[in-house]
């Protein structure tokens, strides 16, 4: 189960996805909008929050952008 906030950052709901691969990841990525901030560590996911002009955050405390995140998909490749 997922807790996400909305914008007001007061009220958290529940949200509860199927079980399977990347399900939760998939949800992530349908809420999410542009501006918003994501705390991952998923380096696909902070990918795909990337590329809908949201924020990604790993738990380090440093922003993956357009430049750095393609970087860190390729050494996760590897």
């Amino acid at each position: 189960m997922w807790k996400i906030s909305n914008n007001d950052f007061t009220t958290l709901h529940d949200i509860v996805v199927a079980d399977g691969p990347d399900e939760a990841d998939n949800r992530i990525v349908k809420l999410v909008n542009k501006g918003d901030l994501v705390i991952t560590a998923d380096v696909p996911l902070a990918d795909q929050v990337i590329t809908k002009n949201a924020f990604a955050l790993n738990p380090r405390g440093t922003f993956w952008d357009v430049d750095n995140i393609k970087q860190s998909l390729a050494m996760r490749d590897l």
